[in-house]
Parts: C-alpha cells; structure tokens; sequence
C-alpha cells in the first residue's frame, strides 16, 4: 500500500505602508537668513556630489536633532547645524545629507523593524555670497522634510557633511537620530510614568506614617 503526502503551500502579501513622509515642496528652504539662501534637492544614492582636491570646508557644527509637532498628530524630525567655525566657511558650496529611515511595525503581535534604503539630499549654498554675509557663523541651517503619519515608531537618522567633500581625505562626518512615536504611544508613556510617580508617592507616604507611628 503506497502512501502519499500531498504539501499545501499557503502563500500571500503584505501591503506595508510606510509610517513617514517626504515632502520637499514643504520643506524647500533650509536657511534661517534670506542672505544665506538654501535650498533642498534630493540625490541619487550613493550620497555624493562634489569631491575636489583643492581647498574644502570644515565639518559643520552644533547639529541637534528635535520632534515637532504639525497639524493634529502628525511629527516632523527637526535637523538643525551652523557652518564650519573658521575661515572654510568661505568654499563652503553646501552639505550633503544622508538620511536613513527605520520602521517598527506590530503584525500578529510580533514587532518588527523595516531598515529603508538610505535617503540622499543636497543643501545647496550655491547662491550664497560669503563675503557678503555678516556673522555667518551664527546662520542657522535645517532639515524637516521627513514626516511621521502617527502609525508607528519610527526613527530618523541624519549623517552630514560639508560640501565639497575631500576627494582622497577623509572628514569625520556628523550624526544624529531620533524617534517620532505615534501619540497614542506617547500617552501610553506619559500615563505610566504619571501611574510610576503616584506608586512611589503612595509609598513615601507609607514609610513616613510607619516611620512616624
């Protein structure tokens, strides 16, 4: 008697939807001065644009990262830096950005992180006429166009370089990340960080009654 195993294979697709957004109509400018004008243009990847041998700008400074708030939910990861802190300044032509997005998403109570591929942009300085710029170590350059939809956790990345870059040398790049999280897991948070200080105040009331008695 012959016995035979029939294998059914079950196959089907996920639509992931992305929990950012880019919108460079919106986000266009980078500069805080109109006599610095800066604008932003996405790159092909890899993240290169100009490379010479010749005289090239310092690394940028003061790069900080922040969430902002926009419209009812929504947040925007918030990139901001000065130019170099010397004389460089002056070859100064832009910066390069790279931008590296990931995902946590939640499927049949498993968590999961998606790493997307690399993001390139260009601050383009071109514009720019440094002699003609009082204090230009006090301009104040940003980055906003990666936005969360408030559907899951995601964390923004942002490596940066001055441009041009050093075509055989090699300038230690600036980095910096953070994590837009949905409201829902920021109440989440907040409520048990509130539950979190009321239990040890409950409790220090305790030990000073004990104490006391």
């Amino acid at each position: 008697m012959e016995v035979f195993t029939i294998l059914y294979f079950v196959t089907f697709s996920l639509v992931l939807v992305h929990a950012y957004n880019i919108n460079l109509t919106s986000c266009r400018t980078c500069s805080n001065r109109v006599d610095v004008p800066c604008y932003i243009q996405e790159l092909d990847y890899p993240c290169i644009h100009d490379e010479f041998d010749g005289i090239w700008p310092g690394v940028p400074r003061n790069l900080s990262s922040r969430g902002v708030k926009i419209g009812k939910d929504d947040m925007a990861a918030n990139f901001t830096w000065n130019a170099p802190y010397d004389a460089s300044y002056r070859t100064l032509n832009g910066f390069l950005l790279t931008v590296n997005i990931a995902e946590d998403y939640i499927i049949q109570s498993m968590r999961y992180t998606l790493q997307q591929l690399p993001i390139c942009f260009f601050a383009n300085l071109s514009g720019t006429n440094w002699d003609m710029v009082p204090k230009p170590h006090s301009v104040l350059f940003h980055f906003d166009c990666v936005t969360s939809n408030n559907q899951n956790m995601v964390e923004v990345s942002l490596t940066l370089k001055s441009s041009p870059v050093p075509g055989e040398k090699s300038l230690t790049p600036l980095s910096k990340s953070l994590k837009l999280a949905p409201a829902k897991i920021e109440m989440t948070r907040r409520l048990e960080r509130h539950q979190r200080d009321t239990l040890f105040g409950f409790i220090k009331i305790i030990e000073g009654t004990t104490r006391t008695g």
